[in-house]
């Protein structure tokens, strides 16, 4: 899903990456992808706002939402890998680095 939002090639995406510094990543576009992932994995908690301005980096948000989740191990998988993956290949041209 950050892949997808982005435009990063999800190869080059890691869980210790900061959401602002490494990515760009402002708290509108934070908002879109949580949005995004609920809409493909409706199950996921409602994320509070205070609690994600908190949040700097990928493997924060995952953490976040493993425990709203009550830790299930497989949820966690689950969305590391909606996270992190795009649904399409990216082409070469939509990623153009900082």
């Amino acid at each position: 899903m950050v892949a997808e939002k982005t435009g990063y090639p999800s190869e080059m995406l890691n869980l210790d990456m900061g959401l602002e510094s490494d990515l760009g990543i402002d708290s509108i576009k934070r908002v879109e992808i949580l949005s995004a992932m609920r809409t493909k994995a409706p199950s996921l908690p409602e994320v509070d706002a205070g609690a994600m301005a908190n949040l700097r980096t990928l493997g924060q948000i995952v953490g976040y939402l493993r425990e709203q989740l009550g830790g299930a191990a497989p949820v966690a998988r689950l969305l590391r890998s909606r996270l992190l993956r795009p649904r399409r290949p990216l082409h070469r041209w939509t990623w153009s680095p900082c």
